[in-house]
């Protein structure tokens, strides 16, 4: 599956490439950006189009980045969470089998069992 992400991403890259190489007259003309506000008016001075469509694409990777940043805090959050129960559970079973060793007369020798969960 790895050698098929790779394979995958190496045909992206070129067909991006093959676009932009065809097309390197129109990213390498020169353009101004207005942005026309109620209360303001901003133009930028004339750039290649290819570096507007390169900060849109940055800017497009830094939201979908901070918006992942939110899930992945909640989701550590419930991880943690979820593992202290685990373990609470853990030592529920435990004293539940001590008892039940107990009740059948057999001697009791308390050592909690040590599960390990960890999620990453």
């Amino acid at each position: 599956m790895k050698k098929i992400k790779i394979a995958l991403g190496i045909i992206v890259v070129a067909f991006v490439a093959l676009f932009i190489y065809q097309n390197f007259s129109f990213f390498m003309q020169k353009q101004g950006f207005d942005l026309n506000l109620y209360f303001d008016k901003y133009q930028t001075p004339p750039c290649p189009i290819g570096i507007l469509f390169l900060g849109c694409l940055i800017i497009g990777f830094l939201v979908s980045f901070f918006m992942n940043l939110m899930y992945r805090f909640k989701t550590r959050k419930n991880i943690k969470n979820l593992n202290s129960v685990v373990d609470s559970h853990v030592e529920v079973i435990s004293e539940l089998k001590n008892e039940l060793k107990a009740s059948k007369g057999q001697t009791v020798i308390h050592q909690p069992e040590v599960v390990e969960t960890t999620v990453s």
